[in-house]
């Protein structure tokens, strides 16, 4: 059993994370904050921040409050840090969405360092078109229930990984004719620009060639 004051081993860690990557990058931020020894340390450095910073109001003292925090997570969960490493072929960091007056509230999440927003990590076993193709399915399943509306698409964005290189694909599922829909995939830039809409088979083309 695990004391609620040390940190997880990184193989428990991953057992804990490795499931909710390619599902909901919500559910990986559950997984990562609700352990008894991350709750333990939420509540201790959110009292030992606010004590640092009592000298301080306003935005300031919130942003060398989150600073303290996130200065203090790497010592005390050296395990997650790694095991965010590994999982994420070195896309990932862990950051901190920090509520000083509300630690309880406080969550753990993993940064790609990427403008858009992410829903799941899609981590490839093989460069190959067929595990691409499967990557872009599992995308297409984060994707929001119920029937898009008129111009305005159904979209859910993932990050596929491979050998360390990391690329943004956002699948869209638009509002066809007689209510059918079809899909489309744009591909992103870390700065959040994005490609023209293409087919899925365009994009597992052009995948495979950025994930070189």
């Amino acid at each position: 059993m695990t004391h609620s004051n040390t940190d997880l081993s990184t193989a428990e860690w991953k057992d804990r994370l490795a499931p909710t990557l390619a599902t909901s990058l919500r559910e990986t931020s559950e997984a990562m904050t609700k352990p008894p020894p991350v709750q333990s340390w939420l509540h201790e450095a959110s009292f030992e921040a606010a004590q640092d910073v009592a000298q301080t109001s306003g935005s300031m003292a919130q942003g060398m409050g989150y600073m303290y925090m996130v200065d203090t997570l790497p010592a005390r969960f050296p395990n997650l840090m790694k095991a965010v490493r590994d999982l994420t072929e070195g896309c990932g960091r862990v950051d901190l969405h920090w509520r000083p007056l509300s630690p309880s509230f406080s969550r753990l999440y993993i940064d790609f360092g990427w403008e858009a927003s992410i829903d799941v990590f899609v981590r490839l076993d093989a460069h190959s078109l067929s595990a691409i193709r499967d990557a872009l399915e599992t995308i297409a399943e984060a994707l929001p229930s119920g029937t898009p509306y008129p111009n305005r698409p159904n979209e859910g964005t993932g990050l596929i990984a491979y050998d360390g290189a990391c690329v943004a694909a956002r699948v869209r599922e638009h509002l066809g004719e007689d209510d059918g829909t079809y899909r489309s995939v744009v591909l992103l830039s870390k700065e959040g620009a994005s490609s023209d809409p293409m087919s899925a088979a365009d994009a597992v083309r052009q995948l495979a060639e950025r994930l070189r």
